[in-house]
């Protein structure tokens, strides 16, 4: 993700709470979780579609700071209708991950990672998505 920080800081916003501590308590995780996510750098997408979900927050919004913050929104760049969510998201995240593994060491993680968002943002697959990240790839050398 973009900046793990940032993620976990509209995760707690989007909770309605201001420390790490209350965040973990209301995802019903360990404390060290958090600090484990900022370590690695990256928070679990799994972690971010149910906070989505739970909360009424777009994942564009939770994972970019893009968009707008509440489904049904309209006042961000993007209408929130253009946004994956549930069983749709997690589908498309299985794919792209897939698809995106393939490359390897072709990809850093922050580029993997702003992929999955985008793909998943624009529900873009299939071949469409092969393309795109082809794309994107070619223009990165």
């Amino acid at each position: 993700m973009k900046d793990c920080r940032s993620v976990i800081a509209r995760m707690a916003q989007a909770c309605g709470v201001k420390t790490d501590t209350e965040l973990a308590d209301k995802l019903e995780i360990k404390r060290n979780t958090i600090a484990s996510w900022k370590n690695r750098g990256s928070v679990p997408y799994e972690q971010a579609v149910i906070v989505a979900e739970q909360k009424n927050v777009t994942l564009d919004w939770l994972l970019t700071g893009e968009g707008p913050m509440r489904r049904g929104d309209a006042s961000g760049p993007h209408k929130a209708s253009n946004v994956a969510s549930g069983d749709e998201a997690m589908r498309l995240f299985v794919e792209s991950n897939e698809l995106l593994q393939g490359y390897g060491t072709g990809l850093d993680n922050d580029m993997r990672d702003q992929l999955l968002a985008w793909l998943i943002r624009y529900r873009i697959d299939g071949a469409d998505m092969r393309a795109l990240v082809e794309k994107i790839l070619a223009s990165q050398k």
